[in-house]
């Protein structure tokens, strides 16, 4: 009979095994794979179609036991997931586990195998730009040495001659901190502006760990590569175009900045990206529901929106408005059957009224319970299932973009995405991107102004957790053609 110690200890082990199998990607599966050939024969390899599946390979072979992880943790390190070596060690010291009783060595050649499944690394991605310039407005105002944009009307009155107020347009989507315009080169990356909020490796004690789903049915599936799609929809409204509802939507400085940093953090996350510029509301409707061309099979999609919005929606280039709803009809499992079952997701930068965010001092934070029923094992779902609609302001406030510096929530958003897709799950980001814009604070015309951010359509009835092809760093891929052809294309518009 094992003792109480011998069982506790194995099931850190088991816990261990399932959260460092759940970081791997599908590029670090098939070069993991790729190592056995030394090791396993070519039957068994082929039988390895998952993560698990691969570690429970290497248990089943011996390859490694609760006593001996030193194969795994060679193999980690030859792959380049170094973070995932450091895990195993600190597992091993504080578990106590002794020193492995026999060791199992990667074979030396490998590492020069190793270069070559580095050298495929790489992710690509697709751009589809659709220009459409529009003529140069002078809607501008200044607040110190700070210049904001708003999403919809201006809330303040603008005179040729007011000196103070000649720079500045009021945006409903702008940066705090004190801003130094520097202009970013083609393939850089941002530096994360708050290193405090950045995860610790070693942060998650195994009883933390033991809390969270251990079995892989619960996730999204996301083993494709690409693994979707991803429409970035940017409208500058170049020029001030009346909207149906009669609002004055003026240009959007600073848009450029976001969709450089959705580029970046997508094709990281392994999407296909798709750019559009300037789109009237029925050309994003039918970008949304437009099925793949040449029977590309995708297991996620993602739709980004950054334009002038309303409560519950968002104008096109033209004026006309686009309903949150509509959007999720034009995908709904009744119409658009390739995507049934599969993620939707929306990141919607738009204002969505007049108000400000107010600031308070001092207030209660309640927990607040997102839990949301699955299909219980049913053939079937209902037709509004798998979407997450994330939008830059609460119903009625504004949304902040610096003229510079690009919007709060869609520099947040990629911020978050870079520091923590490797580890956790969507929503898990999502609260944190709401922690980042809390801390987020700035003045306008005398007026404290805050944002937040909301989820408006939760219908996800899995847990997500992207699959980035590894740790993000600042030249982890080349993306510096596709850059230079966005900047290139708002400096043909005259929109800085």
């Amino acid at each position: 009979m094992a003792l109480a110690s011998d069982s506790a200890i194995s099931s850190s082990f088991r816990v261990f095994i399932a959260k460092v199998t759940d970081e791997l990607t599908v590029l670090d599966l098939r070069k993991l794979k790729f190592l056995l050939k030394e090791n396993l024969p070519a039957g068994v390899i082929e039988k390895i179609n998952d993560a698990y599946m691969y570690m429970e390979t290497l248990e089943n072979k011996e390859l490694i036991t609760r006593n001996n992880l030193t194969f795994l943790k060679q193999s980690f390190s030859l792959i380049g997931r170094n973070d995932l070596e450091r895990k195993i060690n600190e597992f091993v010291k504080n578990d106590q586990l002794g020193q492995p009783d026999k060791s199992v060595d990667v074979q030396t050649n490998n590492r020069e195998l190793y270069q070559s499944c580095n050298d495929q690394s790489k992710p690509t991605g697709s751009l589809s730009v659709s220009p459409h310039g529009l003529p140069d407005s002078n809607d501008k105002h200044t607040i110190g040495k700070k210049t904001y944009e708003c999403e919809m009307t201006s809330l303040v009155d603008r005179s040729p001659s007011d000196e103070r107020n000649k720079n500045l347009i009021i945006s409903r989507d702008s940066k705090p901190q004190t801003i130094q315009p520097k202009l970013m080169k083609p393939g850089e990356f941002l530096p994360s502006k708050s290193n405090h909020m950045q995860p610790s490796e070693n942060s998650l004690e195994i009883s933390v760990q033991e809390t969270r789903p251990k079995d892989s049915s619960l996730y999204y599936t996301l083993n494709r590569n690409p693994v979707g799609i991803c429409h970035i929809i940017s409208n500058s409204f170049n020029e001030i175009v009346e909207s149906e509802d009669k609002e004055r939507l003026s240009r959007r400085t600073g848009t450029q900045k976001d969709v450089i940093e959705l580029v970046k953090a997508f094709s990281w996350l392994n999407f296909k990206i798709d750019l559009h510029y300037d789109k009237d509301a029925q050309s994003i409707l039918d970008i949304i529901k437009a099925p793949p061309l040449n029977e590309e099979k995708f297991d996620c999609f993602v739709c980004c929106i950054l334009s002038h919005g309303f409560q519950d929606g968002v104008y096109g280039a033209d004026g006309k408005k686009l309903d949150f709803s509509d959007m999720q009809t034009a995908i709904c499992g009744s119409s658009a059957k390739w995507l049934i079952g599969k993620p939707k997701l929306f990141f919607i930068q738009a204002c969505q009224g007049n108000a400000y965010e107010k600031e308070v001092l001092l207030a209660d934070s309640p927990g607040i319970n997102h839990g949301h029923k699955t299909s219980g094992g049913r053939k079937s779902l209902p037709e509004n299932a798998d979407f997450c609609f994330s939008v830059s302001a609460n119903p009625g406030t504004v949304s902040w973009r610096n003229t510079k510096d690009g919007s709060w929530y869609i520099q947040a958003l990629c911020e978050v995405l870079k520091e923590n897709a490797v580890s956790e799950s969507l929503l898990d980001m999502l609260t944190v991107l709401n922690a980042k814009l809390c801390n987020k604070v700035d003045e306008v015309t005398g007026t404290t102004v805050k944002q937040m951010s909301t989820i408006r359509i939760m219908t996800l009835t899995k847990l997500l957790r992207f699959k980035p092809l590894r740790p993000f760093r600042e030249q982890a891929f080349e993306l510096r053609d596709q850059i230079s052809q966005i900047e290139e294309y708002f400096n043909s518009i005259k929109l800085n």
